[in-house]
């Protein structure tokens, strides 16, 4: 059997499809607001006179709704009062301006937060939406809608995590669409986004230090995404070099934490699979190189799964690739045998993704596990 026959199809495209991410409202944002006196209940309820922290309150309910299901229709409107409420802010602060009188003073970062927040993630449900297909150029905007307020915010205080963390999540996102949005667009431009990004990275991972890896690790995790849905594998290598360093950074400090390791296990894996694309495409690969990066992958995920308290669909879902890939490896060696025994642990990792979550296995795992059934019988 040759390398690939039994291994899950449709990686690149599963992470062109996971890197899908809406985003904010460009050109007066404000007027797509819903009905004032809907936006203005949870304004109105306990006001402590303080609109910021208002519009960061409404800001955290929108979010804990869009969590639930039933509640994330409430949580979109929510979110258009975020907006509907920050641009009257802004506005109401020059309707009156005494020309005599010095200038305002600058609104507090948490105020561009919530205002580039809330528009990033209406683009967010933009694109999440069934009929969000086709509309990467106007989820565009919406992204740098966001980029804009974030980068406000930072004028007055660049040292500021949360800003830096949401505008690099920003920019990366606005890296992505352009890759889908438009072929033609120089990759030396996109590069040169990706550049930002990770200099927003880098000052949000120096100013959070080890009080919150678990953020850390989730920016890092956007920028690996970004790596995944790269065709020009180079350009791709470059960001997963940067992320490995950046991990193995943070986990100095944790050497337990199990999402830097399973996420240093999948840059190793985005490799694997950008080798192996290439050899099916007619180039020439190292089987050397492409065992080594497997090898690589699966330390860690022994190790995260060795120290995870619980169950954890994507780090099975990983695991049960790398055995794949390991097994084909092994199939093309003609070590049938000790093929069979990994092909068997990447079924045992696939059935435990369908025990924790029956719709979580995606499908090229599903029809990987069905063929691998079927055979048995």
């Amino acid at each position: 059997m040759g390398i690939g026959k039994k291994k899950p199809a449709g990686l690149k495209k599963a992470a062109k499809e996971t890197a899908k991410q809406p985003v904010a409202e460009p050109q007066e944002p404000q007027e797509q607001a819903a009905d004032p006196d809907t936006l203005a209940v949870p304004m109105s309820q306990e006001s402590s006179g303080d609109e910021v922290a208002e519009v960061s309150a409404m800001l955290e309910i929108a979010l804990t709704k869009l969590e639930t299901p039933d509640d994330a229709e409430e949580g979109a409107l929510l979110l258009r009062g975020v907006v509907h409420e920050s641009d009257r802010i802004l506005r109401s602060r020059f309707e009156h301006e005494d020309p005599n009188a010095p200038p305002p003073q600058p609104l507090p970062s948490s105020f561009h937060l919530a205002y580039g927040s809330a528009l990033f993630r209406l683009g967010l449900l933009l694109l999440e939406d069934e009929d969000g297909e086709g509309q990467e150029l106007e989820a565009l905007q919406y992204v740098e809608a966001a980029i804009d307020r974030y980068e406000t915010g930072l004028d007055n205080d660049e040292a500021d995590w949360k800003l830096n963390d949401a505008l690099a999540r920003a920019l990366i996102e606005k890296a992505n669409l352009t890759l889908r949005s438009d072929e033609t667009f120089p990759l030396k431009n996109v590069d040169a986004i990706i550049t930002s990004a990770f200099k927003r990275i880098t000052t949000a991972l120096k100013s959070l230090g080890s009080s919150d890896l678990n953020e850390s690790v989730s920016v890092i995790v956007a920028l690996v995404r970004h790596a995944q849905m790269r065709e020009d594998v180079e350009g791709g290598k470059k960001w997963l070099n940067l992320a490995r360093i950046e991990l193995n950074k943070l986990l100095k400090v944790d050497p337990t934490h199990v999402l830097a390791l399973q996420t240093l296990a999948q840059t190793y894996m985005t490799a694997v699979n950008d080798l192996l694309d290439a050899g099916e495409n007619g180039q020439e690969i190292d089987l050397g190189a492409v065992q080594k990066l497997i090898d690589e992958a699966l330390k860690y995920l022994n190790k995260a799964e060795s120290v995870s308290e619980t169950s954890n669909v994507k780090l099975q879902l990983l695991l049960g690739e790398v055995y794949v890939n390991k097994a084909n490896l092994l199939d093309e060696a003609d070590d049938e045998t000790k093929a069979n025994e990994f092909y068997k642990k990447a079924v045992e990792c696939f059935k435990r993704v369908e025990e924790l979550d029956s719709s979580a296995l995606p499908e090229a795992f599903d029809s990987f596990l069905k063929e691998w059934e079927e055979d048995l019988n």
